[in-house]
């Protein structure tokens, strides 16, 4: 037998059927597909943290003084007030980039140790207004009209039991407006004119000469009149950056053996011959 027609004879072996089955088993225990278990993760490229605070204080206070005199009219009156805010706002901004998403290397953190680079600034704003006030005058208050006929009525029996002639009344323009001013307060000032009138009368009648004048104002004693007042307005803001660049990671990526490189890395076994002559 020729050794041609030996090999003429034998079954020659398909490549497909055989190298198939390696290959795609070597593919699926060395890379194995990701689409069964998806992982995902946020950005490493940027993180951001942003906070703001503001604070509001507001206070007021009121203070009122008054002296007398020993006959217990008012001599002072003096009245402060006082009223005081403050606002204060802060803002704190913190970015933390990758060193790849800003186009860095290693060799830029040499000089570091290979530690993150911190940058940091500071803006801070202060509004302080002050406002004070004062006011000193002397008022010429008015009488009150109880007052003023407690007097009159007063001096009218004092001129009665005088043995005098007739009363002589002396209102000031003050005196007049307030007694004139109340309709029940007209009435009891005509009433005690009537009198007035009925006593000289009877004093004419005696021929009682002279004259017992009274006297009436309705101003009463002055007093000081002391106004002052402090406003205070503080507003600040406060602004804060802190920037802070990772250096880049050192994690390498395993090279993955493909289905390609699996069928071509290794040849396909050829089955053993015994080759007889």
């Amino acid at each position: 037998m020729k050794i041609q027609d030996l090999f003429s004879e034998l079954p020659t072996p398909s490549s497909h059927s055989t190298t198939q089955p390696i290959s795609t088993n070597r593919h699926q225990e060395v890379a194995p597909s990701t689409n069964d278990n998806p992982v995902y993760q946020p950005s490493p490229l940027l993180q951001f943290a942003y906070s703001h605070n503001i604070t509001e204080l507001n206070y007021t206070e009121d203070q009122t003084s008054i002296g007398y005199r020993k006959d217990n009219s008012m001599a002072l009156y003096a009245h402060s007030s006082t009223n005081f805010q403050m606002r204060q706002e802060t803002i704190s901004i913190e970015a933390t980039f990758s060193a790849e998403s800003l186009g860095l290397t290693a060799k830029d953190f040499e000089q570091s140790g290979n530690q993150p680079l911190q940058f940091s600034l500071s803006l801070k704003k202060s509004d302080i207004q002050i406002a004070y006030k004062s006011h000193t005058q002397t008022v010429q208050p008015m009488r009150p009209a109880d007052e003023i006929l407690r007097d009159l009525g007063k001096s009218i029996v004092d001129a009665m039991r005088n043995k005098g002639g007739g009363i002589l009344l002396n209102l000031d323009e003050e005196a007049l407006s307030t007694l004139l001013s109340d309709e029940k307060i007209s009435k009891v000032f005509k009433e005690l004119l009537n009198l007035i009138a009925m006593v000289n009368s009877m004093k004419k009648l005696e021929g009682k000469r002279g004259k017992n004048e009274i006297n009436i104002s309705g101003k009463g004693q002055p007093y000081i009149d002391h106004a002052e007042s402090l406003s205070i307005n503080n507003q600040e803001t406060s602004i804060e950056f802190k920037f802070t660049i990772l250096p880049p990671s050192t994690e390498q990526k395993q090279p993955q053996i493909s289905a390609q490189t699996a069928n071509t890395s290794e040849p396909a076994e050829q089955p053993a011959l015994d080759i007889k002559v």
